[in-house]
């Protein structure tokens, strides 16, 4: 047979140490706990002084109550004394003691007992008179227990709700930054791409100004000269050949040396009218079919307009743009700017170049046809034109078709 057994003990087992000041209320309570029972029987006339005053007070209560969580003790037994003979002159009448029950009722259900012993001596009258109230207090604490139970659990639903609302808000927060975070991320990718484009176009925007020609005959190359069309060429020369000092000067003006617009040395005029082009000859080259008709397909635009940035091989190119626009003719894919065509191809040396061979100068780029000539969209005053001397620029490399 299984039974559930616990031990309670009465305080009134302590009443030898309580009455000597060796234990306390307290103290009683401790060594109650001490014997590892779970409940304890009050004498509350014996042990609690000035009764039933502080039982009244929440004060007492609050202590008491606290006293038995600290010990881990629970309230089993109220014993009441019926007193009958408080008074000198006579003993209390039956309602007198009733009311005396009630009141020990009462104070027992303040401190948290559900029981009540009496003496033997207590008559059946008194205890019969006081069921009804005993009932009624049963009643009022068992109702509180459910109000109390009820306000607990409503305080621990509004704690998990407000939990749950902190979560919610918490995971919305840590949503938004996020969100917040992927835009500035996205605001910044953005932005440098955007730098990156413009770096990239400040840079194909300087390597096309390096094949610029100025509106005053100005061309700046990579190799550090500045190279003068064939007006401002004649008239620099005709400047230096006023200062009699100039070796260089006199020499023109005696040799009959010529310059063309870019300052170069020339055996005669390097612009060549396109009638004069001997195309047998470079036809007759060691060059192939291919190179051959480059250079037919690109005389025929021989006059045109050089137009910095273009394309058009009759509207208007400037130098690569010229030459990737004749070499596209012949499937030949050839990048924007003069200086990354001096990549494009396969490199020959200039004195095995041949027909249709790409001529790569600094910041200039002109088409090879054989016998030192070479065709190309010079500048904005001589437009495409046919020029004699191949060499008439330092050559950087010779790229083949490939």
């Amino acid at each position: 047979m299984n039974c559930d057994m616990k031990r309670s003990i009465s305080l009134y087992s302590y009443q030898d140490e309580y009455y000597d000041g060796k234990l306390d209320l307290e103290g009683c309570l401790r060594e109650t706990a001490k014997t590892g029972a779970t409940g304890v029987e009050l004498l509350a006339e014996q042990m609690i002084k000035k009764f039933p005053l502080p039982i009244e007070t929440e004060e007492f209560r609050e202590q008491w109550f606290g006293w038995l969580e600290k010990y881990h003790l629970t309230p089993s037994c109220y014993d009441a004394f019926l007193e009958n003979r408080i008074f000198d002159n006579r003993t209390l009448c039956l309602g007198e003691q009733i009311n005396m029950m009630k009141r020990d009722i009462r104070l027992a259900s303040l401190l948290g007992f559900h029981n009540l012993r009496t003496l033997v001596s207590t008559p059946m009258e008194v205890i019969e008179g006081s069921l009804a109230y005993a009932q009624q207090m049963a009643t009022e604490y068992s109702n509180l227990i459910v109000q109390q139970q009820a306000e607990i659990e409503q305080l621990e639903a509004e704690r998990i709700a407000a939990e749950e609302e902190a979560r919610r808000q918490a995971e919305a927060e840590a949503a938004a930054a996020a969100e917040e975070a992927a835009r500035q991320e996205a605001e910044e990718e953005a932005a440098q791409e955007q730098e990156n484009q413009e770096d990239q176009y400040d840079e194909n925007t300087d390597e096309e100004d390096q094949e610029e020609i100025s509106e005053d005959g100005e061309y700046t190359e990579d190799d550090g000269y500045t190279e003068d069309e064939d007006s401002d060429s004649e008239d620099s020369s005709d400047d230096e050949n006023t200062d009699s000092s100039d070796d260089e000067s006199t020499s023109d003006s005696s040799d009959g040396v010529e310059y063309d617009e870019y300052g170069n040395v020339i055996d005669s005029d390097n612009t060549v009218n396109p009638e004069d082009v001997d195309t047998s000859s470079s036809s007759s080259s060691s060059s192939s079919g291919s190179g051959s008709s480059i250079v037919d397909y690109a005389l025929q635009f021989v006059g045109n307009p050089y137009v910095w940035g273009g394309t058009s091989l009759t509207s208007g190119a400037d130098c690569s743009g010229f030459t990737q626009s004749v070499y596209a003719q012949f499937g030949y894919s050839l990048p924007r700017t003069s200086y990354e065509q001096q990549n494009w191809g396969t490199e020959v040396s200039y004195a095995d170049a041949q027909p249709g061979d790409l001529i790569c100068y600094g910041g200039h780029v002109a088409i090879y046809m054989g016998n030192g000539q070479i065709v190309h969209a010079s500048n904005s005053q001589d437009g495409i034109k046919i020029s004699n001397d191949a060499t008439y620029r330092t050559i950087l490399s010779v790229r083949r078709p490939s």
